[in-house]
């Protein structure tokens, strides 16, 4: 387990604290904020190498803060197992084969369906199991949700703009692509150079006939402004943007970075 990034704020007074988590295969980040996410106090960032029991009693040892009260606790799983079905088409009963249809068998994992209310979709994922009970057993009362969810309940409905949003970990990115009110895909994407993640972009902007002069990218997550990949994808798409946070104690980081944890606290502000 690496840190890369932390942020005490410890002047910040901050009443109806809010815990938000976001954990996935290799990384775990958490954040203390207000209510509306607007002022935060406590954030940190972490990659992983190995998720097991003795790696989560490592992370609650360093942060004894994880074991305070909070006003709320919201946790957002964001593992790659995950499907969006339309209600339309969805059945309980074929939950578990259409995960194993499109991942293959995942060996001890908690299936989870949820409704993501107002788009008329089911999103079914998996977690590991282990982790899943690790959160259960440490945030009894925590409010849980995918990230792909998180990141499709923070759309406006009534933008019609065709968009492809980019959210960077250190060795991944998400892909949500979004055209009208429909949404066209959510995935994840392995990398390593910035040819892979241009490769991956301009496959989809062509599946989904996005013209590279009037698509719109929004891009959060770990990825510079002055970095090799951001003047490649300059290159290839007219019209990107980063999506911030408004926090005002981002320190010595860029905003963007978090922007998935304050999509989070949005769903509850």
């Amino acid at each position: 387990m690496k840190q890369l990034f932390q942020i005490n704020n410890n002047q910040t007074a901050i009443e109806q604290r809010l815990l938000a988590i976001r954990i996935g295969k290799a990384h775990c980040c958490f954040c203390v904020s207000n209510k509306d996410g607007s002022r935060i106090s406590h954030l940190q960032y972490y990659t992983i190498t190995d998720w097991n029991k003795r790696t989560w009693q490592q992370l609650l040892t360093e942060n004894e803060i994880l074991g305070e009260d909070f006003f709320e606790i919201i946790i957002a799983y964001d593992f790659a197992e995950s499907l969006l079905v339309p209600l339309s088409v969805y059945k309980n009963e074929n939950t578990e084969a259409l995960l194993q249809t499109a991942f293959g068998y995942v060996e001890e994992t908690t299936i989870i369906a949820e409704n993501i209310s107002g788009w008329q979709l089911q999103n079914i994922y998996a977690v590991p199991e282990e982790i899943a009970e690790s959160m259960k057993k440490q945030f009894p009362t925590a409010r849980y949700w995918h990230q792909y969810s998180v990141s499709v309940k923070n759309l406006d409905i009534a933008d019609h703009t065709k968009k492809i949003l980019i959210d960077f970990r250190k060795d991944d990115f998400v892909v949500l692509v979004t055209r009208s009110h429909d949404i066209l895909l959510a995935r994840s994407f392995a990398y390593v150079t910035a040819t892979d993640v241009l490769y991956h972009l301009l496959r989809v902007a062509n599946e989904f006939y996005f013209s590279q002069e009037k698509v719109h990218l929004l891009l959060s997550g770990l990825i510079d402004r002055d970095s090799s990949l951001f003047k490649d994808l300059k290159q290839y798409f007219l019209h990107i943007d980063f999506r911030e946070v408004g926090w005002t104690e981002n320190g010595e980081y860029p905003a963007h970075y978090f922007t998935s944890l304050n999509d989070l606290i949005q769903c509850v502000s």
